[in-house]
């Protein structure tokens, strides 16, 4: 197992918002108490890991924050950065950051100029973001969002780039809608199909170009540009091995970032706190056995280890696709929601493949001298 040096942790199910996308849903309502928290640190320590992702719910609601920022520094742990939604962010918090030694980014997220509000499920949530991307721009923290992309926001995509990037946003990673926790029961109708969403990033690039937008931009897995003078490239590439029956494992992160949750159970990655009640349950708690045993644990080698071969020999579909190669798979998280166990099909990364959006992404790209 290759070593980890950075934990997402969720010291939270709490949150100040109703988002009609939660991946929690209605009832998760787990904190663990501040001594709960903290017991946590040496155990973080003694792994090896170097730096946390403070996460919920939403992380600023716990009144003892900045107790775990003080600990945290104590240990040697630096914060490297805060997933919020902005509301709770203020000055103190900065300074205590500072004071502390951490200059985490914080990640804001952001879905959408005209849609924001709805999909957060409360007034004002889109002036309370920009706001806090306001505060870090002027405190010199770097600040970067996530998009839930869904038939809400899918035209509202140019307009929210631009705004990110005149708040002084430093990347966006636009995710599609996942039908987990409160999506299904509220927002059904919203949820894209796979080439509906890769038509519209292909659409959205030459625009990328033409604004002259500097923050990076990571269209999922099929498009990423450093800025509309920098590097560009296509993240699906990276899952391609290239080999017959590969038995190293298919996830492709160069640098795992497993998941703690907020009852204390080590998942392989952040996607994977939306999943179902039964893979979850299958994780190891931390404080039962450690982390590297909960890191090596079969619940998280079952996603970690699960290989190519595995794939073909339980999937038909995937043995006798031409492109297997290629798309490895992709993504076992995202194949369990959209074909329902771990070896379905991870449909994005099949209509990707099959239906050449590849070359679609480089055609859109082709001319982007001429555009700026």
């Amino acid at each position: 197992m290759r070593k980890v040096k950075t934990l997402q942790w969720m010291i939270t199910e709490r949150c100040n918002y109703s988002c009609r996308h939660c991946y929690l849903g209605e009832d998760k309502k787990n904190e663990p108490t501040t001594d709960e928290l903290i017991s946590y640190i040496p155990l973080i320590k003694e792994a090896g890991i170097e730096s946390v992702v403070i996460t919920g719910g939403e992380p600023l609601i716990r009144n003892d924050f900045e107790t775990l920022v003080k600990e945290l520094s104590q240990s040697g742990i630096s914060i490297s950065a805060i997933i919020t939604n902005g509301f709770y962010l203020n000055e103190r918090i900065l300074g205590c950051l500072k004071d502390n030694g951490h200059n985490p980014t914080f990640c804001i997220s952001y879905d959408g100029d005209e849609s924001h509000d709805f999909i957060r499920n409360r007034a004002g949530a889109r002036a309370d973001a920009l706001k806090a991307f306001d505060l870090c721009k002027s405190e010199g923290f770097r600040t970067s969002s996530d998009m839930m992309f869904c038939r809400a926001n899918m035209d509202e995509l140019r307009s929210s780039v631009k705004t990110l990037n005149d708040h002084g946003c430093s990347s966006l990673k636009v995710t599609p809608l996942i039908m987990s926790g409160s999506a299904g029961k509220f927002i059904p109708d919203l949820k894209l199909s796979p080439s509906q969403v890769l038509d519209a990033f292909c659409n959205y690039i030459p625009d990328y170009y033409r604004d002259h937008i500097s923050m990076e931009i990571y269209l999922n897995a099929y498009f990423y540009a450093a800025s509309y003078d920098g590097i560009w490239a296509i993240p699906a590439d990276d899952a391609c091995f290239f080999v017959d029956n590969c038995e190293m494992g298919l996830c492709a992160n160069e640098k795992l970032i497993p998941f703690l949750n907020a009852q204390g159970r080590l998942l392989p990655c952040a996607g994977a706190a939306s999943a179902g009640k039964e893979i979850i349950d299958d994780m190891a708690f931390v404080k039962e056995v450690g982390f590297i045993e909960a890191i090596n644990s079969p619940g998280i080698s079952c996603f970690y280890g699960y290989t190519l071969k595995q794939q073909m020999d339980n999937n038909t579909d995937c043995k006798n696709c031409k492109h297997i190669n290629k798309c490895m798979g992709g993504c076992r998280i995202v194949a369990s929601f959209e074909d329902g166990c771990i070896s379905g099909r991870d449909k994005y990364f099949c209509t990707f493949f099959r239906n050449d959006y590849r070359e679609k992404i480089l055609k859109a790209v082709k001319h982007r001298k001429e555009l700026v």
